[in-house]
């Protein structure tokens, strides 16, 4: 949520730690195993390396998109990626290696159906159309992204909440 807004973003966090709800950013899930009463859920604080275990009932993690560019060879075409492993376009959608256009998540940004139905079109209007249509004309709309939770109840009478 900060990317989109951070006004919403700092009253969400606000809201949520006054209702218990703990959030923790910055880290690396570790691993996730069931116990007996629940699930243990081992993280670790990107910054320094720590270790933590959180216990619950269920785990709710969110983890981020990434341009799915593995097995694609992009380096044997000369096609250039950004340091996050997204194809650089430009507003038509072209990389730059000739006659190479990118669409949908491997391109990175936004990565929304509406999106990449767009990206289609503008494609389809340079190889077929009149060559106008481009990134920059696609319309814009504001979302809400998913929130990842956690929530422990009725173990030793406390709740504990956790936001990752």
């Amino acid at each position: 949520m900060p990317r989109n807004d951070s006004d919403i973003a700092k009253s969400v966090r606000e809201v949520m730690e006054k209702k218990g709800v703990e959030i923790r950013l910055n880290v690396r899930t570790q691993s996730i195993h069931d116990t007996h009463d629940g699930v243990t859920l081992t993280y670790s604080d990107t910054s320094d390396g720590t270790p933590y275990f959180v216990d619950g009932d269920a785990i709710l993690i969110a983890t981020g998109r990434k341009p799915m560019i593995e097995g694609l060879n992009l380096q044997a075409a000369g096609v250039e990626v950004d340091a996050h492993g997204a194809i650089v376009v430009n507003d038509q959608l072209h990389t730059n290696a000739p006659h190479i256009w990118a669409m949908g998540d491997v391109k990175g940004g936004a990565q929304f159906t509406y999106v990449s139905l767009d990206d289609f079109r503008i494609i389809r209007d340079q190889l077929f159309g009149d060559k106008k249509r481009q990134g920059s004309s696609a319309l814009c709309c504001i979302y809400r992204s998913a929130i990842g939770t956690y929530r422990n109840y009725g173990r030793g009478g406390t709740e504990k909440r956790v936001f990752f």
